[in-house]
């Protein structure tokens, strides 16, 4: 197994970071909204892939798998009847991103309605409201992929069976990677502890953790809206 890790420096990419992590929170939110419930959130997460982060089919319209492809750097969504429709990944507001996405899931014949406030950050400001320029850092983001997919070669086989969280998951209210269990990843070693969220989550903030070659989220879990 290969043991070089992509190098991500989060004082370079944390503004392309921040932005993605908006984006992500705006397609897990419709998500969430079109998806019967499963303990702890399992029904909004996002699955590491080859080419980006997917959702699972989402029973919205003719049914809508929602792609984060970070090769061709594009939004991506699929659905029952062989549409397929897109958009790019680049220097945008989230407002427009989000009006993006909206014109992406009627296209495909969904419903485009979902919370409009994000979950896990200071001072949220409206999807629909935030106006402010954002970077986005292909080189940064490529990083991050390879970074996620090496996390989820790295801990399948800490995997005894298969659970309801089938594939290494993107928590996208804290971009927050889990499976069965919470892994913080260095290059050389796993080390793991429970998830053990209380039945009414508590809000926190989160930051993510880069430092000595680690890749992880130090934060609680919240139950996102």
């Amino acid at each position: 197994m290969r043991t070089e890790w992509p190098r991500l420096d989060y004082l370079a990419w944390r503004e392309t970071c921040s932005a993605l992590h908006l984006y992500l929170q705006i397609a897990g939110k419709y998500r969430l909204a079109h998806t019967p419930w499963l303990n702890h959130s399992w029904n909004a997460t996002f699955y590491v892939t080859p080419t980006g982060l997917a959702s699972s089919p989402i029973p919205d319209g003719p049914g809508i798998e929602i792609l984060f492809d970070f090769r061709e750097h594009k939004v991506v969504g699929t659905c029952g009847n062989g549409h397929r429709a897109s958009f790019d990944l680049g220097p945008t507001t989230v407002a427009s991103f989000r009006a993006d996405f909206v014109a992406l899931i009627t296209e495909l014949g969904g419903t485009p309605s979902f919370n409009d406030t994000p979950n896990e950050v200071p001072d949220p400001v409206p999807f629909s409201e935030d106006y402010r320029d954002r970077p986005y850092d292909r080189e940064a983001v490529h990083r991050y992929h390879q970074a996620l997919v090496a996390m989820d070669r790295v801990s399948r086989p800490t995997r005894p069976r298969p659970t309801s969280a089938d594939g290494t998951a993107i928590f996208w209210n804290v971009t927050m990677g889990a499976r069965a269990k919470c892994a913080s990843l260095r290059p050389h070693r796993v080390q793991q502890r429970r998830l053990r969220p209380p039945p009414r989550m508590a809000r926190s903030s989160a930051r993510m953790v880069h430092r000595r070659g680690a890749i992880g989220l130090s934060s609680t879990v919240s139950r996102p809206r």
